[in-house]
């Protein structure tokens, strides 16, 4: 299934620089945590490069995303992605849990392990 990293609301007291920092980290520890109770030992698929199709889609979100930490009062915006996906990498292999780099878009890789009776 596909895992989507969500904060957590109960963080909303900490200041909002350090929500940033461990917000993915949470969110993804306690889903993981949650399959592996559950007696599912999940794989998970991380996304590649995307496909230059996307380039533009990618550009007016780092466009919108830059007019955003301009304006006054903006507080910072999350992290690079690939400090993020750094981070989850490194959970995962703490916690023991396998995961596969696809080339581009997770989904892709996905399917053709379905298809390929893997999944």
């Amino acid at each position: 299934t596909d895992s989507t990293i969500t904060p957590v609301p109960s963080w909303g007291s900490l200041p909002h620089s350090l929500r940033l920092c461990f917000s993915h980290l949470q969110g993804l520890f306690y889903r993981t945590l949650h399959l592996l109770e559950n007696g599912i030992k999940p794989v998970f698929v991380l996304d590649g490069q995307p496909p230059l199709l996307k380039q533009p889609v990618l550009d007016r979100r780092a466009e919108a995303t830059r007019a955003r930490r301009e304006e006054p009062g903006s507080e910072p915006t999350a992290a690079p992605q690939w400090t993020l996906k750094q981070d989850c990498e490194t959970l995962l292999d703490c916690l023991g849990v396998p995961y596969i780099q696809a080339p581009a878009e997770a989904e892709a890789t996905c399917a053709a392990l379905e298809k390929s009776g893997q999944a």
